[in-house]
């Protein structure tokens, strides 16, 4: 089922750190996890998207558990924001195992005069954990700005 990113529930907030972002993302699933961890850092990259044209990206990565999957599946979205000014609005897990995840991306591209709202560097591994809760998984990540 396509979730759409920018009016979705926030399940998830930034934290304070001292250099630069940090998020903590909660969902009842995996699967809802990766959705939400999506939906902060669309926002994060540009709260306002003015989009020129429509774009859909299938996507697969990999990790050694949910935590590096989290990682390199925000990579991904990162690295299609910084290359192609993908802007994603909308996602869809189309396979999920905690160690691989098949997904696809809606969105469109940003115009080459509109900057991101956030300049992101690199999604770490710094400060990375996600657990399990009586409520569901609970992660947090922090971004390189």
């Amino acid at each position: 089922m396509m979730k759409n990113l920018r009016t979705a529930d926030r399940s998830w907030n930034l934290i304070a750190h001292t250099a630069d972002l940090r998020m903590e993302v909660r969902g009842s699933s995996l699967e809802e996890l990766m959705l939400n961890a999506a939906a902060g850092l669309a926002e994060l990259l540009d709260t306002e998207p003015v989009i020129i044209s429509e774009a859909e990206l299938d996507v697969l990565v990999t990790g050694d558990g949910p935590d590096e999957l989290l990682v390199d599946w925000l990579r991904e979205i990162l690295y299609q924001n910084q290359t192609r000014a993908f802007v994603p609005l909308a996602a869809e897990i189309v396979e999920l195992t905690e160690t691989s995840l098949k997904a696809r991306l809606v969105g469109g591209l940003r115009p080459e005069e509109r900057e991101p709202s956030q300049e992101i560097k690199a999604v770490t591994y710094h400060g990375l954990s996600v657990v399990e809760t009586d409520s569901g998984l609970v992660a947090k990540i922090v971004f390189d700005i």
